[in-house]
C-alpha cells in the first residue's frame, strides 16, 4: 500500500519497528509513523515513543497508564492500541496510523482557504468524538467494573477527522480512571489545555462525563465560528475568559446556523455541570436533533481536500 503524501525516509529503527515521519509531538513523547522493520508490505502504524528524558520518571509511568486505559475502549471513533512493547528507549504504544488531519489543522486549513466548515461537517465531527467519549464513559475493566474514565483533554488537536469520514478520538495521556498506577492530578495541578476546560475543572472540583462534553461542544463552537472562543493572550487571560464569558450565539454571524443548535450548544456549554446534557449520548441526540449530521463520504470529501501530511501533526501530551 502506497500512502499518498507520506515521507518514507527512514529516521531510526526502535524495538521492532522501522520509523519514518513524524506524526506529532507532545509534552510526554513523539509519535512516529512506522511499520514493522523488514515488513515493507505491513500496515502502517503510528507509534507512540516516550522523550528519552523522561525515562524511568512519573511521566513513563504515565504513558502505561495510558495504555492500560486505552485497551479497555472498544470503539470505531477512538484511536485503539494495537501492541505494547518494552524496548530499552522506554515504552512504545503502537496504534494504527489513521489518514487525515487533526480537527485544528483542518480548521486552520478551512480558514486559510477563505471559508468555514460546512454546519453538518462541524456536527458530524463532533458527534463522532461524543460517540467515542461515550465509550470511554461506559468502559469497564475485565473484571466488569466500571472504569470511570474522563478525558479531561479533549480539544481539536486530539480529534482526529479521518480520510474514510470517521472522526476518532485520541491522547489519553491525562484522563482519570480507576487504577491508574500515576495520579493525574496532583498539588492541584491542571491537567489538558485551557480553552477547553469548563469553569469546574479548573476549579479543582470533581469531575464527570459532563467535562469532556463541555470542551466537545466548545471544538463545535469553534469549527463553526471559524475562531477561538476563550483563547486569550495568557494563560492568566484565557483562565479568566473561560470563567467570565458569555457565549456568543453563532446565528447572528453565521446564518446558515439555525437557533435550534445555538440552543443546542448553549447547553453543552452551560456553567454548571448539572444543566449539561448528563451523558455524551444524550448530547448527541440533541445535536443530531438540532442538524442532521453530514455523512462519512461529505466528512470524508473534507477530510480529502485538506489533508497532507503536516496537516496531521498535533500535540498528543
Amino acid at each position: 500500500m502506497t500512502e499518498v503524501g507520506v515521507d518514507r525516509t527512514l529516521l531510526r529503527s526502535i524495538g521492532q519497528y522501522d520509523l519514518f515521519a513524524v506524526l506529532g509531538r507532545g509534552g510526554m513523547g513523539t509519535v512516529y509513523l512506522g511499520r514493522l522493520a523488514g515488513a515493507p508490505t505491513s500496515d502502517l502504524v503510528a507509534i507512540k515513543v516516550p522523550h528519552p528524558h523522561l525515562l524511568n520518571t512519573p511521566a513513563s509511568v504515565m504513558l502505561e497508564d495510558e495504555a492500560r486505559v486505552v485497551a479497555n475502549i472498544s470503539d470505531p471513533h477512538v484511536v485503539p492500541l494495537i501492541a505494547l512493547e518494552r524496548t530499552p528507549d522506554g515504552l512504545l504504544m503502537v496504534m494504527p496510523y489513521v489518514r487525515g488531519p487533526t480537527a485544528s489543522a483542518l480548521a486552520k486549513a478551512v480558514r486559510r482557504a477563505g471559508s468555514l466548515v460546512p454546519v453538518p461537517v462541524a456536527v458530524r465531527i463532533v458527534v463522532d468524538a461524543l460517540a467515542g467519549l461515550a465509550a470511554a464513559h461506559e468502559a469497564r475493566a475485565p473484571d466488569g467494573t466500571s472504569l470511570h474514565v474522563i478525558h479531561r483533554d479533549v480539544s481539536p488537536q486530539n480529534l482526529l477527522v479521518a480520510t474514510d469520514g470517521i472522526s476518532r478520538v485520541l491522547d489519553f495521556g491525562v484522563a482519570k480512571a480507576v487504577g491508574r498506577l500515576q495520579k493525574t492530578t496532583q498539588d492541584g495541578a491542571l491537567k489538558g489545555k485551557l480553552a477547553y476546560m469548563p469553569p469546574e475543572q479548573l476549579h479543582g472540583a470533581e469531575l464527570g462525563p459532563t467535562t469532556d462534553i463541555y470542551s466537545a461542544t466548545v471544538v463545535l463552537w469553534e469549527l463553526l465560528a471559524g475562531r477561538s472562543l476563550f483563547m486569550g493572550a495568557s494563560d492568566a487571560d484565557t483562565f479568566r475568559r473561560v470563567l467570565t464569558a458569555e457565549i456568543p450565539p453563532l446565528a447572528p454571524e453565521r446564518p446558515d446556523v439555525p437557533e435550534v443548535l445555538d440552543s443546542a450548544i448553549a447547553r453543552g456549554l452551560a456553567e454548571q455541570p448539572q444543566a449539561r446534557c448528563q451523558s455524551a449520548r444524550a448530547m448527541i441526540a440533541l445535536l443530531s436533533a438540532a442538524v442532521a449530521p453530514a455523512s462519512e463520504d461529505d466528512v470524508a470529501r473534507v477530510a480529502v481536500s485538506y489533508t497532507h501530511l503536516r496537516a496531521h501533526e498535533t500535540v498528543l501530551d
